[in-house]
């Protein structure tokens, strides 16, 4: 009587088993090609027995009993592929060899990245708030517009130390911890750093000025008399009465009263 064996599509034909007659054997080839190749895997059967193999040698597991067991080349690495299915099921025919085989290619794995992003965030509050934005300047070169509650992104920047500032601010506005940020950029991440603005009301720059006349005795001059103020602007001013200048530039004035 022949003994034969049943295996999967990529399996050689089986061999005869001498001895042993109620079990089988299983014979499991690996042939790795390519560049970064490892050193070897490990063969697990049914989950449980397993088996160091190199990255092109052939592992035996004797003594297995017939029937279908699953086959799974483990510890591969990312920059490696097995053909075929990994697992896979192989039949084995007691008294006989059942032989698997996985073909792994492995490519060199990319370079790891030298370069990381830096994201700039403002925000600001307050009143009267410098509506056209600021200008976020890298290392002293390259230069962002930013709005005043905004993010920007300075992509493919060298890992390490960068410095970014911000400039543009209105004089009643100022900027918290100061105008400049030292970051440290990770290769293949991204930093992080933000701008706190706070804005207030600018003090008026003009102001008014209000005269006073209060004239005693008698005969007093029926017209009135002329207030100018800084040899210009004048107005009208009763014997006893007042007049107010509005708008003037904040600082000194000359008034004089005329007409007396």
């Amino acid at each position: 009587m022949v003994a034969g064996a049943c295996n999967d599509s990529q399996s050689p034909k089986p061999r005869a088993l001498l001895g042993l007659p109620d079990v089988g054997t299983l014979a499991v080839t690996v042939t790795t090609s390519g560049s970064n190749t490892p050193g070897g895997y490990t063969i697990v059967v049914d989950g449980s027995s397993s088996q160091s193999v190199g990255a092109n040698a052939v592992a035996t597991f004797v003594g297995l009993p017939p029937g279908s067991h699953t086959v799974f080349l483990s510890g591969v690495p990312s920059n490696c592929s097995v053909g075929g299915a990994n697992p896979r099921s192989v039949s084995l025919i007691a008294g006989v060899v059942a032989a698997t085989s996985f073909s792994v290619s492995c490519t060199a794995p990319p370079p790891p990245p030298t370069t990381g992003n830096l994201t700039v965030t403002t925000s600001t509050s307050g009143s009267n708030l410098d509506t056209d934005g600021y200008t976020l300047t890298l290392d002293g070169g390259t230069t962002r517009s930013i709005g005043v509650n905004g993010s920007v992104t300075f992509s493919g920047l060298s890992a390490g130390s960068h410095t970014v500032a911000i400039s543009g601010v209105a004089s009643n506005c100022s900027v918290s911890g100061g105008t400049s940020r030292t970051v440290s950029v990770p290769a293949g991440g991204t930093a992080s750093t933000s701008f706190s603005v706070s804005c207030a009301a600018p003090p008026p720059t003009t102001g008014n000025l209000t005269v006073s006349t209060s004239t005693t005795g008698s005969n007093l001059p029926s017209g009135g008399y002329t207030v100018t103020v800084d040899g210009g602007a004048s107005q009208s001013i009763g014997t006893n009465s007042s007049v107010t200048f509005t708008g003037l530039s904040a600082g000194s004035h000359a008034v004089a009263l005329s007409g007396v």
